[in-house]
């Protein structure tokens, strides 16, 4: 999380870009936030950990994942890690980055 919001205060700094961090407290439904989030959304910022893309609970990063690519939504996969534990569902539709170090110190 430290990271997206570090990317989150140089969209805004540098670009006056409003990027929004889906963080949905305990207890909420998380479906109905990421959908509504994920529909108003332009272009969407993933920052993708080993696990992304798998399905560990009722709602998960697996679903967020079906639904940017079922509504064809435009996307950035940032890697955090060194390799997905699933790669089956990055085959296209979106650019895959190196590295939230590497975003972090350019100046774009």
């Amino acid at each position: 999380m430290y990271e997206a919001r570090q990317v989150q205060e140089k969209l805004k700094a540098k670009h006056n870009i409003n990027a929004v961090i889906i963080n949905v407290p305990e207890g909420e439904d998380i479906a109905n936030q990421v959908a509504q989030k994920l529909d108003k959304a332009r272009l969407v910022l993933i920052f993708g950990c080993e696990t992304y893309g798998q399905g560990t609970v009722s709602f998960s990063t697996k679903e967020e994942l079906r639904f940017i690519l079922s509504e064809k939504k435009p996307f950035f996969l940032i890697k955090m890690c060194d390799r997905f534990i699933s790669s089956k569902f990055f085959g296209g539709g979106g650019t895959v980055l190196c590295t939230v170090r590497t975003i972090l110190k350019s100046s774009y």
